[in-house]
């Protein structure tokens, strides 16, 4: 009995050794299906599909040539067999898996969660099917619009409504554009937040009335001590008032001293300013911190201006009594203050999220429904009801003895609380369970990860039974690469930690009750948690490996951007720093196509090559630079890319242009619409090299008609009539196109509007499946190529800052429970215990400061990790582009002391790329002592001519094909089963009830001779006929509408009424004539249709509509029997 916990380092086989212990467990007794206990749980469908895959061919292989297998003398061995007894096992096994593959549990932690709570769908509230939705954001954006919608009816809720006003305001004040419901809907995604789904658990989350005291509380503070601090700055001035002096004749006139005066004047009391204290300001505590008088009045006035110092000189006690004052209260009430700013900052949305949680909860209950991300909120809930395994796995019926996670450094807190009482359960009953994952691999905690469960939780559960194993072998990449990686992250994890002490230093110990040292006590303690991820990190290279030669890493250096100029004065209210993304530095971009081209000149191929990048913005920097590329530096070659956004299903001119159709047939009286159509259609047209022309309109006709069909068949009608004009090597595109049709029509309204909404706001991102045989180079960010390999790498840019969170528009929210201090009394009283905050620097200076810097360590760590995981995908060459510090000239350096550090190191770290540059071992750079190429910006590619070689094998060169998806083709549509709602009996000899009910549906559509053929359309779309029968009926009702006797009665000059009842009068009830038309010189004729043989009660049923007309006051009315007789009508006139 163990729970072995697998430390899977990049390239080190994590699934060669996950297979290996999957078929030891379902191998190690007599019993075939003895795999149906295990349970392996990974959390991508990928991962789970691949997982799958290896373990039935290695049975397979066991099952057939075990002598073939890498696992068979291990298994052996460990279960004390022969290799016959094994060959014996694995097919009876393999026989048995293939008949039950369903029982076959290697699944997705979402999928395993899911079945769970559908077990429990009627202890859940839902006594019917329940529906799980995997797309979280249309539900919340939906719980968004009921709750405004609620606000336009007469019971709206009046504090929403004011706070809904309030938000407007602030946003208009700040100059702000401001969209109510995206604002709304951006801030609903905090519902989806762990923290506070725990809130809701825990029954902690808060409830209006609570959130509406704690905003008023936080807003009493903020005024109070904003009118304290201005009091005493009023104070201050008075002062110096007294003594007759201006405030121009002191040094530095309003930014000096009293710079900070005025500055808290000019922001109407606020104790700070741009994350920084009024008091903080350098003249003013100069000047209280001058121990004799000589040396305030210097500060204060200057040296040369005696008659200046003589007249304040009387007054300078008072005037340092007051600045005193106002320094200390604004240093004492800064905590509490910035606290209760922090908290009102999204109050107001606080409340309104209540609401949406409300809606939301809703919604689910009438819908049925449950989100994906609802369900480890739900199990914990179970449990925490049942506290006993077992019971679950008798509800969801399978007995599960094993199980195996694999990825654990992504499993979230709440997953790993759920999965513990089953891990519990596996080792109490003495059964092996094996844990998998990588914390230095970590880099998914936006989505709720907990790395640390990996690194500490685990063995602190399970300590009698927990097995840790490194697994210490790299099997991807060159020992180039492996020693490079060695010796970079034990440097990296040291200046991490340098960087920590040093942003310590530059604390002003604000937020801290407890005393700073204790809080930093503790955050040290945090931080050693969080790189024991990289204890591991050194790899070892496998025998098999270890040739030399095959491989490098190159670090390219670039000349930087030069620095803009953004000193500023002390008291100047400088600009804000952008707030823009910042680009791929293009010093870097310049060097990429030659560093390339260098690659394919050594024999590799596109499709070998990937770059990395940090976001999809970088992406299209990086693009752009490819598609402009020189002749001179491409000499000859082309850098094709595959790229994500070239992956998505709208980059298919075919799926355009049944977007295009379908949007038409959404509403074809938009111009618009029908123009983008002829556009998309003109684009097809030309890709297939045929001359422009527009859709005809026969062709918008028919595609009118057949856009009556449901929403999958018309997109298999457009691509059954168009597809002949689709690009070649489109089909992947159209195929996943159907496919997401098909799970549309299987959850949602099938109408085409809807769907149309659902493709503008997130279907046209979706992507297809990578072909990995196309020759052409990866372009993607380092988290899509996590569990990617690639014999080359490319690195253009790791400039991405170490606290990603603190830059551009980010607006990252931290949930923090609120201390309960002494301080915070006027808050917590409130009783609400957790607060959403924006994640910012000024964090430091409330009490929220220990929160704010444990974020920030994690931040820097994940930063770190990004990198781990961008610098192991390599499997032989790795290029990283770091800037060139500018070098002093020797005039520049003359006269001047040599620094005993470089200009980066004195600099304040903050990218990764200042990690590279910082002073790490006698003076030098880390860059400088890495097993590394390094190459100058005058000179990118350096000494090719001994840079290794590529060499294809043949099975490579096999390898390089793949099945190509050509023209789509489908079961003909008219050849399906459908369901006729009438007219199941039209052409039946034995039911001309049926056979005339059918007509009249059909002929109640016809006014002119021009309504035939969009009657017929009509009836087979909803079905009233088969489509075959559409041109014989068609036939037959032209021989109505064309007959000499009758034409007049569908030419249009008469005013028809089709089916209008007659009542009134003494009838008893309404009488229905099938046609009746209203002539310009007043005459009128009632045409009745019939399909049986002519009878006498036919004429006395149309005179009775005559007479009936004439009693309404018409005097010439006249009278028709249409008998519905093949192959021509018989037109009788009756007489009235």
């Amino acid at each position: 009995m163990s729970l072995k916990i697998y430390t899977a380092s990049a390239g080190s086989g994590k699934t060669h050794a996950l297979t290996r212990e999957f078929l030891r467990l379902m191998l190690s007794n007599g019993d075939p299906r003895y795999f149906t206990t295990i349970q392996a749980v990974t959390f991508t469908k990928k991962a789970t599909a691949e997982m799958k895959g290896r373990i039935v061919a290695e049975l397979s292989t066991l099952a057939r040539t075990p002598e073939e297998s890498l696992f068979t003398d291990d298994l052996c061995r460990e279960l004390g067999i022969s290799e016959a007894k094994l060959q014996e096992r694995a097919n009876a096994t393999l026989h048995a898996l293939l008949l039950e593959y369903t029982s076959f549990r290697v699944r997705t932690i979402d999928s395993f969660f899911q079945e769970v709570v559908r077990s429990f769908a009627y202890e859940l509230g839902h006594a019917g099917a329940l529906r799980v939705q995997l797309d979280s954001d249309q539900l919340l954006h939906q719980a968004v619009l009921e709750v405004l919608a609620r606000q336009d009816q007469e019971k709206s809720d009046k504090e929403i409504e004011a706070w809904l006003s309030e938000l407007t305001t602030e946003a208009i004040e700040d100059g702000k554009g401001y969209n109510i419901e995206d604002q709304l809907s951006k801030f609903a995604k905090q519902l989806e937040n762990e923290a506070v789904k725990q809130l809701r658990a825990g029954k902690e989350f808060p409830s209006q009335a609570q959130v509406k005291k704690l905003r008023e509380a936080a807003r009493k503070i903020i005024k109070d001590r904003k009118q304290a601090l201005s009091a005493l700055a009023e104070r201050a001035l008075n002062a110096l008032e007294k003594s007759g002096v201006a405030i121009e004749d002191l040094s530095n006139g309003s930014t000096g001293v009293f710079g900070a005066i005025y500055a808290c004047r000019r922001n109407q009391g606020a104790l700070i300013e741009k994350s920084s204290a009024f008091a903080e300001r350098s003249r003013l505590r100069a000047f209280l911190d001058a121990t004799d008088t000589e040396t305030m009045l210097a500060k204060l006035v200057g040296k040369n201006k005696q008659a200046i110092r003589e007249q304040i000189k009387p007054h300078l006690s008072s005037i340092y009594d007051a600045l005193k004052e106002f320094s200390d209260y604004n240093f004492q009430h800064i905590p509490i203050y910035v606290t209760a700013q922090q908290i009102n900052r999204y109050a107001g949305l606080y409340g309104i999220l209540i609401n949406i949680d409300n809606a939301l909860q809703e919604l689910k209950r009438e819908g049925k429904l449950m989100l994906i991300s609802d369900a480890p909120s739900l199990i914990q809930a179970l449990l925490k009801d049942n506290n006993d395994a077992p019971f679950l796995y008798e509800r969801i019926g399978a007995r599960i003895e094993h199980h195996m996670i694999d990825e654990f450094q992504d499993t979230s807190r709440m997953q790993y609380e759920n999965f513990k009482p089953l891990l519990d359960n596996a080792q109490s009953q003495g059964q092996d369970c094996l844990i998998v994952g990588d914390a230095k691999q970590s880099i998914y905690r936006f989505r709720n990860s907990d790395s640390t469960l990996l690194t500490t939780q685990l063995t602190e559960d399970f300590t009698s039974s927990a097995e840790c194993k490194n697994l210490e072998d790299n099997w991807r990449s060159v020992p180039e690469i492996v020693d490079f990686n060695n010796a970079l992250y034990p440097q990296l994890c040291s200046l991490i930690r340098n960087v920590f002490d040093s942003l310590w230093s530059e604390v002003r110990g604000y937020g801290f009750p407890e005393g700073q040292e204790e809080v930093k006590s503790r955050l040290d303690a945090e931080l050693d948690i969080l790189l024991k991820a990289y204890e591991d990190v050194e790899q070892n290279t496998p025998k098999p490996k270890q040739q030399r030669g095959l491989g490098q890493v190159v670090l390219h250096r670039y000349a930087p951007p030069k620095k803009k100029d953004d000193s500023t004065t002390e008291g100047e209210d400088s600009e804000e720093t952008s707030d823009t993304e910042e680009e791929v530095p293009s010093g870097a971009l310049d060097q990429l196509p030659l560093v390339l081209v260098d690659l394919l000149k050594r024999g590799y191929r596109c499709s070998d090559i990937a770059i990395l990048v940090r976001t999809k913005a970088h992406a299209a920097n990086v693009a752009e630079t490819l598609l402009n590329a020189p002749d001179d530096v491409l000499e000859g070659y082309s850098l094709p890319f595959l790229s994500e956004e070239a992956l998505h299903v709208d980059r298919a001119y075919s799926v355009r242009f049944i977007i295009a159709a379908l949007s038409y047939l959404a509403d074809t009286s938009i111009p618009l619409r029908l123009a983008v159509l002829q556009e998309a259609y003109h684009q097809v047209l030309a890709l297939s090299g045929q001359a422009e022309e527009d859709l005809s309109e026969a062709e918008l006709q028919e595609l009118r008609d057949f856009g009556r069909q449901g929403l999958y068949e018309v997109v298999e009608i457009i691509n059954s009539r168009y597809g002949k004009l689709f690009p070649e090597g489109e089909g992947a595109y159209l195929v996943k196109l159907l496919d997401m049709l098909y799970s549309w029509e299987q959850e949602e309204a099938a109408d085409i509007s809807t769907f149309l909404q659902y493709w503008q706001d997130k279907g046209h991102l979706q992507s297809i499946v990578n072909n990995s045989a196309e020759d052409a180079i990866t372009l993607m960010t380092i988290h899509k190529s996590k569990g990617l390999g690639f014999p080359v790498i490319l690195l253009p840019d790791v400039s991405w800052k170490l606290d990603e969170a603190l830059s551009g528009n980010k607006e990252n929210i931290l949930w923090c429970p609120i201390p309960h201090i002494s301080e915070t009394e006027e808050l917590t009283v409130t009783q609400v215990t957790s607060v959403p905050l924006k994640y910012t620097d000024t964090l430091q200076m409330s009490y929220f400061a220990e929160p704010y810097f444990e974020e920030k360590l994690k931040n820097m760590m994940d930063s770190l990790n990004l990198l781990y995981v961008a610098t192991t995908r390599p499997k032989q060459e790795l290029h990283i582009w770091i800037r060139e510090e500018a070098q002093q000239t020797k005039e520049e350096e003359s006269g001047k002391k040599k620094s005993k550090k470089k200009e980066t190191s004195e600099e304040k770290i903050s990218k990764i790329e200042d990690l590279f540059l910082a002073s790490v071992e006698e003076d030098k750079a880390l860059h400088e002592i890495l097993p590394a190429h390094q190459t100058m910006k005058e000179d990118p590619i350096g000494d090719s001519t001994s840079a290794p070689k590529k060499k294809h094998s043949d099975s490579e060169e096999d390898s390089a094909t793949a099945l190509q998806v050509g023209a789509l083709s489908s079961y003909p549509i008219d050849k399906r089963l459908a369901i006729l709602r009438e007219g199941l009996e039209y052409f039946s000899e034995d039911s001309q009830r049926a056979y005339g009910r059918t007509l009249h549906l059909i002929l109640s559509e016809i006014e002119t001779a021009s309504d035939v053929a969009p009657a017929i359309s009509e009836a087979v779309h909803h079905g009233y006929i088969k489509a075959e029968h559409a041109e014989e009926l068609s036939s037959q009702l032209r021989a109505v509408v064309d007959h000499p006797e009758a034409a007049r009665w569908f030419d249009g000059t008469g005013k028809i009424f089709n089916e209008r009842a007659i009542i009134g009068g003494e009838l008893e009830t309404s009488r229905r004539p099938d046609r009746v038309i209203f002539y310009p010189d007043d005459h009128i004729e009632v045409v009745d249709y019939k399909s049986g043989e002519e009878r006498k009660g036919h004429h006395r049923q149309v005179r009775e509509y005559i007479e009936l007309l004439r009693q309404m006051g018409y005097t010439e009315v006249s009278g028709y029997l249409c008998y519905l007789h093949e192959p021509a009508p018989k037109i009788l006139q009756v007489k009235g």
